[in-house]
Order: structure tokens, then sequence, then C-alpha cells
């Protein structure tokens, strides 16, 4: 009876079909797969298609046994008489559609294995752009490719750990800051340790507070090893429990407890760091150097003042920034000596500085002067390199900034943030293969920090001009963390500076300004995009919102007086102008002196008032004006800002003072092709248009508007009216024929760009 049901069965090609249906079913699920991620298509996609294969298996089975194709069409197999059947020759065509889809799915597998390897960075499949109010599962994949190199793979032949948050244990909640600085600080020890891998605060961090599972915790950082425990702080004495867990085998291998004075404090790490070395050379066989901390004593006090100050630094709030500030100034107070309290209140004062919530640039002065007196005591302190690199940069000194982190990354490799602003800083110099080895390695190291997907994103934004795969991770950054308005407010000026998307940069600035609510800068970027939109009612409501924020703040007052000279208020947008730089108050920030002044130049040149041009350029720029003057002798070098070389000699030739005006201009004749293009593969939007500002400066008319065309090609569409059409560098281009092409093809844009933003 069982053989006669096997041959029935075979009869029928109930076999064939089964089989010819799974290699099918197989290939559509790999194409499903290849396909949703490159069609954008939802994720829950996937899934459907598998069920349904599933599902329909036994349907595809069942009609095998009941029906038969027939030179009739589809009929029951019971109604088919046994003479009339043709099951062989279906049988044939069968045998022969089961060996065209293993063909193909042998080349997919070949292709799969051979042509298409994984990529070097996670991407995500949803490009929509990610709304601040959505959080999804996180799920980071790194790759494996590692640069050859000694000084990029580091991680081989060691061992890795992940230092959790400590739990507070304190009858006090507010005693909070204490673990948890108790936990940053061990693991900054860890980290100084030779071939010992240690995941970033970031990413073990986020587990802070969530009922956790050892072996899952270790498996989502790529970890080997956990270390956790308590902090119990009352007075000046103070209880640490730690122990260390091997999370694949979930043994302890170590545990202790300290009842230390806070004065011993870091007696304490070195003999928890010291333990922890023994125990994985014990257990594991694994050799490692043990290191100490730098402080053998510190005032309890102090200490407890640093931890304070750590807290206010990772919340990145301006509030907790300058509750830092405190907190570090009164440690330096109490003990002169704590070298990490001088060096992190520098780092404080850039932050502050790098995100508006203070304007007084002149702090960055001070914060250079501390760090040099750290190093000439430590001068092989990665954090001090680190801290000095951040202060150089925002001093616009980015060879020292450079430098700097470099030096920082020598004296310590595995502190994630010091690796990623090398490879970002230095990525140029380097060459992509090794910056990208890093950045891999950060991921590593950090696999759950938002901030090095957004730093791997301005690297190759900036120097390689990767747009595309610079805006993949900007997205994905936003999805890891969608409250830092920082990403969204980095992917709004890839959108509208480099890719011609003003739609999506403004949805992303909008979100951006609320989630950072007190920097004038979301809504100062705002008023400039619906400027270029041509919206007036909006960009001006939006530059008074950003004065409300900060009432001094140049940058603010110069998208409102863009927007005044649109709307043909010249009084009005001159006083403003004048008034600004009367004022002592006035901050010049990302908008300096000379280019705000050049927003008044441009309406007294188009209205011919050339005298008062040249009155306000000479009050407002005497030191350059004596030296035209003096006609430009070679101490003239020490210029280096390029608007206030352009500006004057704009004035000039409109005076028709051309001896002094091409002066003036050769100045700039070092500002070229090559010089903007160092250290990256090509030229961006904003360096095509300083090109066409100085060829338009050096009366290269046609030249500036094949910049200008340039500048537009690469998608910028940011902020055109003010600086195109309403820049007194480009007056003399009115009547061009190109230049009015140019303008209108912008405007024709804005149609376009309008209509997008309608549909968002």
């Amino acid at each position: 009876m069982a053989n006669s049901f096997f041959s029935e069965l075979k009869r029928r090609n109930v076999f064939k079909v089964g089989i010819a249906y799974l290699v099918l079913a197989w290939v559509v699920i790999q194409v499903t797969a290849q396909a949703v991620p490159a069609f954008s298509m939802p994720e829950w996609v996937d899934t459907v298609v598998f069920f349904f294969g599933i599902l329909g298996f036994p349907f595809a089975i069942f009609f095998a046994w009941a029906f038969e194709v027939t030179p009739d069409g589809i009929m029951k197999e019971s109604d088919i008489a046994p003479e009339d059947s043709i099951t062989s020759h279906t049988g044939r065509k069968l045998d022969f559609t089961i060996i065209g889809l293993l063909v193909i799915a042998l080349g997919y597998f070949v292709y799969e294995s051979r042509f298409n390897p994984q990529p070097m960075v996670t991407t995500i499949a949803d490009t929509a752009i990610v709304d601040s109010t959505t959080t999804d599962d996180l799920s980071t994949q790194t790759a494996t490719q590692t640069d050859p190199t000694n000084e990029v793979n580091l991680e081989s032949d060691t061992t890795s750990i992940a230092v959790l948050p400590f739990v507070n244990m304190s009858s006090d909640p507010a005693n909070e800051y204490f673990s948890d600085g108790i936990s940053e600080e061990l693991l900054n020890l860890l980290a100084k340790i030779p071939k010992l891998q240690v995941t970033s605060r970031s990413s073990a961090f986020s587990y802070k507070g969530k009922d956790i599972n050892i072996s899952e915790v270790a498996k989502v950082l790529g970890v080997k090893n956990i270390l956790e425990g308590s902090v119990r702080k009352s007075g000046t004495r103070v209880r640490i429990t730690a122990q260390l867990i091997n999370a694949e085998t979930d043994k302890h291998l170590w545990s202790d407890t300290y009842d230390r004075e806070l004065d011993d404090i870091f007696k304490v790490q070195d003999e928890i760091s010291a333990a922890i070395v023994v125990a994985l050379k014990e257990t594991l066989g694994i050799e490692l150097v043990k290191t100490t901390s730098e402080v053998r004593s510190i005032n309890p006090e102090a200490y407890d003042l640093y931890l304070h100050g750590l807290r206010g630094i990772h919340e990145r709030t301006f509030d907790a920034f300058e509750e830092s500030v405190v907190a570090f100034e009164s440690a330096i107070k109490i003990a002169p000596d704590f070298l990490m309290a001088r060096i992190k209140l520098a780092e404080v004062y850039a932050r502050q500085i790098a995100t508006g919530s203070r304007f007084d640039t002149e702090i960055l002065d001070t914060a250079e002067m501390m760090i040099n007196d750290v190093l000439a005591i430590k001068p092989d302190s990665a954090e001090a390199y680190h801290a000095m690199s951040w202060i150089s940069w925002y001093k616009d000194e980015i060879n020292l900034a450079n430098q700097s982190a470099e030096k920082a990354y020598q004296f310590n490799p595995n502190n994630v943030e010091i690796l990623r602003n090398h490879a970002d800083s230095n990525g140029a110099k380097m060459g992509e293969a090794k910056a990208r080895a890093l950045f891999e390695r950060a991921q590593r190291l950090d696999p759950l920090n938002a901030m090095t997907l957004r730093v791997y994103a301005n690297y190759l934004k900036m120097t390689l001009q990767a747009y595309s795969e610079s805006e993949t991770l900007y997205k994905q950054s936003i999805k890891m963390n969608p409250l830092d308005g920082n990403t969204q407010f980095n992917l709004a000026i890839l959108y509208s500076e480099n890719m011609g998307n003003l739609a999506d940069a403004i949805r992303l600035i909008d979100i951006s300004a609320k989630l950072d609510s007190e920097d004038p800068d979301g809504h100062r970027y705002l008023s400039m995009y619906y400027l270029s939109l041509g919206d007036e009612q909006k960009t001006l409501s939006y530059a008074d919102m950003a004065i409300a924020i900060n009432i001094h703040n140049a940058d603010a007052i110069d998208a409102k007086v863009n927007t005044l000279i649109y709307q043909g208020e010249v009084r009005e947008a001159l006083k403003l102008v004048t008034d600004s730089l009367e004022h002592s108050d006035t901050l010049y920030r990302r908008v300096g002196k000379a280019h705000f002044l050049s927003r008044a130049i441009y309406l007294l040149l188009k209205d011919n008032k050339l005298d008062e041009a040249k009155a306000l350029t000479n009050k407002y720029l005497p030191k350059l004006s004596k030296l035209v003057e003096a006609h430009l002798r070679r101490s003239a070098n020490d210029i280096t800002n390029r608007h206030s070389i352009m500006l004057l000699s704009t004035v000039y030739r409109a005076l028709g003072k051309n001896d002094e005006a091409n002066k003036l201009a050769e100045l700039l004749t070092r500002l070229d092709e090559d010089f903007y293009a160092k250290g990256q593969k090509r030229l961006m939007s904003l360096e095509y248009l300083s090109l066409a500002q100085i060829s338009a400066v050096q009366n290269n008319n046609d030249k500036a508007v094949r910049y200008l065309e340039s500048a537009i090609d690469d998608g910028y569409l940011a902020n055109w009216r003010s600086e195109i059409k309403q820049s007194p560098y480009f007056l003399t281009l009115g009547k061009n024929p190109k230049y009015i092409a140019l303008i209108k093809r912008l405007e024709a844009e804005m149609v376009k760009q309008k209509a997008e933003l309608e549909k968002l």
C-alpha cells in the first residue's frame, strides 16, 4: 500500500512540484531581501513574503495531487482517464523548471558570496526622514574588515570588556552622579591597558537602570567580559563592590568589596584595575600590562565636585554645561594640582562655544592657556591634547587642531572620542582606507553611540564628498538617537548645501530648533531657508525668534538684515547693521564682522552711494584701510580675513580706484582651487561660492559665473538670495546673460522646493 501511494505521488509529480516550489520560494525570499532596502520598502515586507512562502507550500502539494495540467486546462485528476494523462510530459517540463531555478539559485549564491561583500558601515532600510518622535529597537552591525597596519588593528589578540554603570546604593538618589563617575573613571583606567578592548561609556551606559541579560548585553556590545558593581557613599566613606563576569560562560571570574575613605579613591580604582588584569590572566591566560591612576590622592571635596562636572558634560544641555563649569572651577580652587579638572574645564569652555551656549570666544584663549599649563606638567596627556584639538578648531587654528588630535591618539588610541576625532581631523592625511578602518574600530568599541556615526558622516561629507553615504549614516545616527538635534541639523546642512533639497532641510531644522530651543542657530537657518524660498513672513518671523534668544548675536541679526533687504526696507536694514556694529556687546560667531558689514555695503553700492560705502569700510576695517593708504606693504600678509580684503577691493573698484582694488585682489591669488581642495577629493558648494566671490573681486566675471554654476550644481540652495543675489561682490554681474539665466534657474527650483515642502 505504501509503495503504491509513493508511486502515485511520483506519477502525479507531487515531489517535483514540491522541489520546484521550495527552490522558487527561496529565490523569491532572497530577491525580496535585496529589494526591500534598495526600494526603501518597509521591513515587514520581508516577513510577509516569508510567511506566504511557507503558507503556500501545502497548497502547492495539494494542487499537485488533486489537479493536473492538460491541453484543455487545469482539471481534477479524478476526472482524467489514465490513457489521457500527460503527467510524464508535465514531469519533464518540471525537470527543466527545477534545473533552471537551481541555476538561478546557484548564480545568486556565487554572486552573494564572491561579488557582493558586506559594506564597511551599517545602513538603514528606511530612507525617509526620521521623525524625532519615533524610536525603534536598535540593532547595530559592524563590518569585520580592518586596516592591515598595526596602528589601526590594535585589537588583534586582545580580550574585551564592558564596564556597566555601577548601581547607586546610597540612601540619597542624588548620589547617582558619584556612582556613574566611579564607573567612568574605572572604564577610562582600563582603556589605557594595551591589548584590552574596552567598550566606550556611551554604549555601556545605555543599559543604565535596565533589567539586563549579561550574555545578551555582551553580544550587542561585542565583548567577552562584563564588569558590574555598586557604590555606596556616606560622607567621606565609600564602599565599592565589583565583580567580573565571563559573558560566554556566565562564570564569575573575580569579585571583591572595598571600604575606603574618599581620599584613597584612586588607590581603590588601581586595585580594581589590577585585580581585573590578574583575573583575566589566571582564568583566560591573557597577558595584560597593569596601569595606574595618574593621581595618587585627592581632596575628597574636589573629587566630588569633579564627578559633578562630568555628569554635566554627558548631559550636554546649556544648563548642564554651566553647572559643569561651576563644579570644575570649584574643584580647581580646592585642589589646584588636579590636572584632570583643569582639562575638563577647558573642554567644557570649548563645548560651550561649539554649541552656542556662550559667545564670548575669548574664553578659548583662557582654555588654551590652561591646557598649555597642563602639558607643561604632563606632556603625554592624551586628554589634554584632545581638549586642545577642540579649542584650536573653534579658534580656526585648523593645523594645530589636527596636530593635537593626532597627539591625543598616539597617547591613548583606545579612547573612542579621541579615536574618531583623529580619524575625522586627519582622515585626509592618513588616506581613506585607514580613516575608514579607524571609524570602523570606533563603531566596534562603541556600537550604540550615535555620535560616532555622526562624526563618520561628517568625514564622508567634508573629506570624500560621499554625500549619499553620509546621508545614510546621518539617518542611522538619528534613528539611534532621535533626540540629538545636532545630527538633524547636520543632515539639514548636507541637504541644503550639497544635495539641493531645501524642503527636507527645513523639516529637519524645524525639529532641531525644537530640540535645541536655547540655540538661535535653528531659527536663524529657518529664516535663511525661507528667504531662499521667498517667504517674507516666515523668514522675518524666524529671524526675530533667533534674535529673541540672544539680542546681541550677529548671526541672528544678519538673518533679519537679509530679510529687510529682500523686502526693500533699505533704511531699516542699514540702521540695523550700523547700530549692531557700534554696539560693543555684539557677538560674532559664524558671521564675521566683515561679512556682516558686506550687507550694508551691498545696499550703498547698489544705490551708488560710494562715499558712504568707503566711509563705512574705513571705519570698521581701519587696519586694512591704512595698509591700502600705505600702498600695501608686505605686512598685509597678516590679513587673514578674506571678506575684509574682498569687501574693500569691491569698494575701491566701484570708486574707480582700480590700482588699489587690484593690489588688494592680488592678496587673494593663493586662495585658488588647489588651496580649497587640499585634503579632499573635490570642491564643495561653499568653496565654489568663495572662488566665485574671489573671481568677481579680481574682475573676472565669466569665471565668477562658472563657479556660481558649479556651486548650484553641487546642490547649494541654503542662502542663495543673500550670498548670490544680494551680494556686493556680484553687483557687476547684473547684466551678464549667464548670471541672469542662473537666477532664473534658482527661482524655478524654488517653485519645486515649495511644492515638495507642501507634501511633507
